[in-house]
């Protein structure tokens, strides 16, 4: 997928330029998740993945959801990785 290889190497920029050593997960726990979806109006729609289903559910003001819906997309991403499957499940992939 063409986003990560945009985001590899976004990450690999934000690394050397703020002299830190984030991997994908740590960049996304820490920074990506709080500026784009920790708030009740995401800014930008994560079709398809758990934390779309909340905008469904008008359950996007629920903190614990917004939370739980996090946790699923790290544990999909973590199977994905663990099984080395050919193509992500798109329940999951960001883009």
């Amino acid at each position: 997928m063409y986003a990560s290889h945009i985001g590899k190497k976004f990450l690999e920029l934000y690394n050397q330029k703020n002299n830190s050593h984030l991997t994908s997960k740590q960049y996304f726990v820490d920074f990506h998740f709080p500026l784009f979806y920790d708030n009740e109006n995401y800014l930008h729609s994560p079709g398809n993945t758990p934390l779309f289903g909340l905008i469904i559910n008008h359950s996007t003001n629920n903190e614990i959801a917004r939370q739980n819906a996090k946790l699923e997309i790290i544990n999909k991403t973590n199977s994905f990785i663990e099984k080395n499957e050919f193509m992500p499940d798109m329940s999951f992939a960001l883009g």
